[in-house]
């Protein structure tokens, strides 16, 4: 009797395992848009990222490569930030097609920065990635989405990102 129980168990856990990811959402995409530097002096830079996640019902993971831009202070001195994020997803439908999101991660960034014509030593380090967006679904297979995204100590700076993009899904 404690076999048949035994199996049943598993049984059922492995169907629930299977329609879990029988339920995930796979997807791809990019945005451009806008990223400013909270220090006096830098100019906002143009920005883009490459994304990729999979959603699971109303909570999903992503992760994103994101060129910052070129932060100009002045002609000779300017500092070029990448990234990599790594982020919880959680999704708040408001229509089958139309949801809000907030996300909460981790940025690993890059800076190269160029002081008076001159090189300065890279920085890097990993800190705190915070976003909220909308995503609408044009097809079941494309969304268009926009952000806000905020990112903690960045060289030395708060870095925040508008960006606007399209996705596709799998």
């Amino acid at each position: 009797m404690q076999h048949v129980s035994l199996s049943k168990t598993l049984l059922v856990a492995s169907a629930l395992l299977i329609s879990s990811a029988a339920s995930a959402e796979t997807y791809v995409g990019g945005a451009l848009g806008q990223s400013g530097a909270d220090l006096p002096g830098y100019q906002d830079a143009d920005s883009m990222k490459i994304f990729g996640g999979t959603r699971y019902g109303n909570m999903g993971i992503e992760a994103t490569y994101i060129d910052f831009g070129q932060f100009d202070i002045n002609s000779n001195s300017h500092a070029d930030v990448t990234g990599i994020e790594l982020s919880a997803v959680a999704y708040m439908p408001i229509t089958n097609n139309f949801d809000l999101m907030g996300k909460v991660g981790l940025l690993a960034w890059n800076a190269d920065v160029t002081f008076s014509g001159s090189p300065v030593p890279s920085e890097d380090d990993v800190d705190l990635a915070l976003g909220i967006g909308a995503q609408y679904k044009v097809t079941d297979n494309i969304a268009v989405r926009a952000e806000y995204q905020l990112f903690s100590d960045v060289n030395g700076s708060d870095v925040d990102m508008f960006s606007a993009g399209v996705s596709l899904h799998f």
